[in-house]
């Protein structure tokens, strides 16, 4: 019996649904991005390829399924309040991501739009949502955002710390300048007393006068040092053209007490003719090393102090050498810290704050400062300023 014309149209439309389904299926799934279909009442009745693909899981695992089910919990609300808006009309999704738990362990980030979809008739049967997998991206954006606030914490630390160390400059030189008169009162009364009573006291009683003497002068030392250093940041640094070598002889004939004292040959070599510093305190790193390398000696051996200069592209480099008793290796990363004194000072006179100047005058001067000991005897302290430091105004 053939088909009425009614059964062949039929038939022949049937086969163009079909058809147009297997094109549809075929342009869905060959969509870069993923595509779902949900009931109204966020039921999955669709994923195309690509949506199985980034969640990582099969079709069946999530056909009937509900979105909320695979949303993070922390998203649920918000995503039932973007739902109902594209329900009743109001809105689409906005593009911020999503984070889906499909069931696999993972956790996808994804970022898409939604619309309405509607059936033959018009009516609102459900949403389609289009999207991309963005992890990668959402991944990178989290840890940029943790390097800042790790940032933002450093420099907090920085700030604290700076003005930390810039109150405890203020104080160290407030406290110090007001404990100069005190001292020097101490000092000056303690000299008096031993003048006038020095035949009248027991050797005993001469012995803690001379403790007192003693101790008052170190603590002056240690005042005019504190002073020295808190100066180093306070005070302005004027750049401005020093002769080397001037400024050497100067040094040599301030410390001509302690040549002689020591009995100490200074060698000095290849100094460069002139270099951009500030005069005053450049002047305090020289001093303090070459008297350094003279006082840190043992008894009965003659100190041989080597000053020397070259230079590289961008630096002066200077090198003080001694022959004297060197640093222990354990100390040498700590010597140029505030108050190391890595000696008894009834052996070694001192504050141990030498160093510690040194190192903030080098810094204002874009250099460095290292020490090493040498092979045979002795250590070598070296230390650069750069090259390129213009004149002050």
């Amino acid at each position: 019996m053939q088909p009425t014309h009614t059964e062949y149209d039929q038939k022949n439309l049937n086969s163009k649904v079909e058809r147009s389904n297997s094109w549809y299926k075929s342009v869905v799934d060959a969509s870069p991005s993923g595509i779902l279909i949900m009931d109204k009442e966020g039921k999955i009745m669709f994923c195309s390829r690509m949506a199985c693909n980034i969640f990582g899981v099969s079709e069946e695992k999530l056909i009937n399924r509900s979105i909320l089910e695979i949303t993070h919990k922390d998203q649920r609300e918000d995503l039932i309040s973007r739902t109902r808006s594209i329900i009743q009309g109001d809105a689409g999704y906005d593009r911020s991501p999503m984070t889906i738990v499909p069931g696999n362990g993972a956790e996808i980030n994804i970022e898409g739009s939604a619309t309405i979809h509607r059936n033959e008739k018009g009516e609102k049967e459900g949403i389609i949502m289009i999207f991309n997998d963005v992890t990668e991206r959402v991944q990178q954006a989290k840890i940029i955002h943790q390097q800042i606030q790790d940032l933002n914490a450093k420099n907090e630390e920085l700030k604290k710390y700076i003005d930390s160390n810039l109150q405890l400059e203020n104080f160290a030189y407030i406290a110090s300048h007001d404990l100069k008169a005190p001292i020097r009162s101490v000092i000056s009364f303690a000299q008096l007393l031993t003048d006038s009573t020095k035949s009248k006291l027991s050797d005993k009683e001469q012995k803690f006068l001379q403790i007192i003497s003693d101790s008052s002068e170190h603590m002056r030392e240690l005042i005019d040092d504190l002073l020295i250093f808190s100066r180093v940041n306070t005070t302005k640094t004027i750049f401005d053209e020093v002769d080397v070598q001037e400024m050497v002889d100067s040094i040599l004939a301030d410390l001509q007490q302690e040549v002689l004292k020591y009995e100490a040959e200074i060698i000095v070599t290849d100094l460069p003719k002139t270099i951009i510093a500030d005069k005053i305190k450049i002047r305090q790193v020289f001093q303090n090393l070459i008297a350094n390398a003279m006082k840190f000696q043992d008894d009965g051996i003659k100190p041989i102090v080597k000053l020397t200069g070259s230079e590289n592209k961008s630096h002066w480099l200077f090198t003080v050498t001694d022959n004297g008793i060197g640093i222990d290796n354990k100390h040498i990363d700590k010597i140029f810290l505030l108050f190391q004194k890595l000696h008894s000072k009834d052996k070694f006179e001192g504050s141990g704050m030498g160093l510690a100047i040194s190192k903030k005058v080098l810094e204002q001067h874009e250099g460095t400062i290292s020490a090493r000991n040498n092979e045979d005897r002795g250590c070598t302290i070296a230390f650069t300023v750069y090259k390129n430091l213009k004149k002050s105004s």
